[in-house]
């Protein structure tokens, strides 16, 4: 009877057992299920990203690929900054043995991935409210620029010892930010000023470097004109871009601040950080973003 009882409790003990892992099971297959459909969603709702070019610019190509974004300026920054302090000529290192410590740039980390930084660079530039003349056919085009006083013997061999103007085209805003404050003058008047603070990186323009003979420059806006055909007009209003071509030199590099007061006039301060690549632009293209249609190259002239 005995034994009869314990062959009785172990059945009982093997069909509870069966029960627990047949639910563990269906759990696990429920969890799993679950777990998928979160990941598909996901997939689904993630934003397709464009990302920035890795390969070299085809400097005679007549057509670029749909969605062109050129090379990033912020990782070309980023890359070059690390290496930065090497490109300076040391406090007891005379020219020469400056010129061949940093003879090749090759020597160094890449700027961008797998290109030589021998190599042309392509930057992105976007038209800011660009307008255009039906009778005419002609667009005008405005991009973002901003100003400052450089020692120019540093990208131009064959300038004099001097510090002039120059423009800096605006290539990547990487931050921007706002607040409010209580100004006030000698006087003891107040008013409720804002101060924007911004990050730029950008390629200096102006006497320093080459420019589009039609590339107008001014202290806030450059202005560039081409003729297109009133039938394009619309797609390229919302599509056009520009595209820098171009050729990296020592230092590579510049960093510049620039700000302003608030009066109380005018309350509004700006704190405007300057990062800046030093180089020669060998070309500037005009291009449908979208398309990859090239309207234009530019000459250059200094």
């Amino acid at each position: 009877m005995a034994n009869l009882s314990v062959l009785l409790l172990m059945a009982l003990l093997t069909i509870s057992g069966c029960k627990q892992d047949n639910s563990s099971e269906k759990n696990s297959k429920e969890t799993k299920e679950i777990t998928t459909s979160v990941e598909i969603k996901k997939e689904n709702t993630d934003p397709i990203s464009v990302t920035y070019e890795t390969t070299p610019i085809d400097i005679t190509a007549t057509q670029l690929s749909q969605n062109y974004k050129g090379h990033d300026p912020e990782e070309f920054f980023r890359n070059a900054s690390g290496i930065n302090q090497q490109l300076q000529k040391g406090e007891f290192e005379n020219t020469e043995q400056f010129k061949k410590r940093v003879k090749s740039l090759q020597q160094f980390p890449p700027f961008i991935k797998t290109l030589n930084n021998n190599a042309e660079f392509a930057f992105r530039v976007i038209s800011y409210n660009p307008s255009y003349d039906a009778d005419l056919q002609e667009f005008t085009f405005y991009f973002l620029v901003n100003s400052g006083i450089f020692d120019l013997r540093k990208y131009d061999s064959h300038k004099e010892p001097s510090y002039e103007s120059a423009v800096v085209l605006e290539l990547k805003t990487l931050d921007e930010n706002k607040n409010s404050y209580e100004a006030s003058n000698a006087f003891g008047a107040t008013v409720q000023a804002d101060m924007t603070s911004k990050t730029i990186i950008g390629i200096i323009l102006g006497g320093a470097l080459q420019h589009p003979e039609e590339l107008k420059v001014s202290s806030y806006l450059t202005e560039l004109k081409v003729n297109i055909s009133s039938d394009k007009a619309k797609d390229v209003k919302e599509n056009i871009n520009i595209l820098l071509i171009f050729k990296p030199k020592i230092p590579i590099i510049e960093h510049m601040t620039k700000a302003r007061s608030a009066t109380i006039d005018f309350p509004h301060a700006e704190l405007t950080q300057l990062n800046l690549m030093v180089g020669d632009i060998i070309g500037v293209w005009l291009y449908n973003y979208k398309s990859g249609e090239i309207y234009k190259k530019y000459k250059l002239s200094k």
